[in-house]
């Protein structure tokens, strides 16, 4: 039947006293075997096959890996800490401007100036509402 799998002829027996296998024909039959392993590490047999080629390497091989763990861990205890910061000091700097916004806005109050002070104080409302929303979008990504 065409396009059924069928076993390769080298696999078969003859089924008629004349008929040849394939290693008779003349053919020959490849294999290939493929192991994948993922992580930092190889399996341990293969760990000592390396011990066996050069002795010490799957201790070296070892300590290369938590080596590079203990890095990483650093790397992003570090980059949390920068962020915790920069956050911390972006809203100290929002503060600081909404209090200054807010004292120009009574100062402008206090001297008649009630368009100029509504102007004011009604930007710096906007401005901060669209900087906590966006704030807010960033973080829920």
């Amino acid at each position: 039947m065409p396009g059924r799998w069928q076993d390769p002829p080298a696999t078969r027996t003859p089924n008629r006293p004349g008929d040849r296998t394939a290693a008779q024909n003349g053919e020959r039959r490849l294999e290939q075997r493929t192991e994948i392993f993922s992580g930092p590490l190889p399996p341990p047999a293969i760990l000592r096959q390396y011990d066996e080629i050069q002795p010490g390497f799957a201790e070296r091989l070892l300590r290369l890996t938590e080596d590079e763990a203990n890095h990483r861990r650093q790397v992003t205890a570090r980059a949390q800490r920068y962020e915790l910061f920069e956050t911390t000091l972006g809203q100290v700097f929002g503060l600081l401007v909404a209090l200054a916004a807010l004292g120009a806005t009574v100062w402008l109050g206090v001297l008649g100036l009630e368009a100029a002070a509504s102007i004011v104080g009604g930007t710096t409302i906007v401005g901060l509402v669209g900087a906590f929303i966006a704030g807010r979008q960033r973080s829920d990504k």
